[in-house]
């Protein structure tokens, strides 16, 4: 489970910092991907 917890966390670590990147420079409209269903699960608030 450890390695489940750190590799959603590294997944999310990195999608923060695209979108702090994209901010700074001063992209309102964003659109972004991921292969990893838990974290587009978390965002989009589905439940299983």
């Amino acid at each position: 489970m450890d390695q489940v917890l750190s590799f959603l966390h590294t997944e999310f670590t990195l999608l923060l910092s695209a979108m702090r990147s994209s901010l700074q420079l001063e992209l309102t409209s964003m659109s972004f991907e991921s292969d990893c269903i838990e974290l587009v699960k978390l965002i989009n608030d589905e439940e299983d």
